[in-house]
């Protein structure tokens, strides 16, 4: 069976779409996205386009480093907890990138599908 790589993300995320709340789970999604994209692109060359395009903008704090983010997961992972401060998404993300699994284009590309649905469900007022 084929896996999408929007799919691949997701499932290496353990992304759980809320039917409750299809807006917030999608925007949370595409901000986690956003987040290791931006992790990965150190010389800013990669990330102002598709940022652009999401109307995204980086928060004020600085962005980690990929590699201790994905060694820290690693050991979270081995211990069965994980720190508040980056959510599973995030972390399992970072790791999937340093371990070669998805690549930046990957990671554009599920944002791309990520920001469609965000702009589908806005046309149909299921934003807040």
């Amino acid at each position: 069976m084929h896996v999408s790589r929007f799919e691949n993300i997701m499932d290496l995320a353990a992304a759980e779409f809320d039917t409750h709340d299809l807006w917030g789970t999608a925007m949370g999604m595409l901000f986690d996205v956003a987040a290791v994209l931006d992790m990965t692109d150190a010389d800013g060359s990669v990330t102002p386009i598709p940022f652009a395009r999401w109307d995204y903008h980086r928060g004020c704090s600085a962005v980690p480093d990929i590699q201790a983010l994905a060694d820290r997961f690693a050991h979270d992972y081995a211990e069965g907890e994980f720190a508040d401060d980056y959510g599973y998404c995030v972390m399992s993300l970072a790791s999937a990138y340093v371990d070669g699994l998805v690549s930046q284009a990957d990671l554009i590309y599920a944002g791309d599908v990520l920001d469609r649905y965000t702009r589908v469900l806005r046309s149909a007022g299921k934003d807040y």
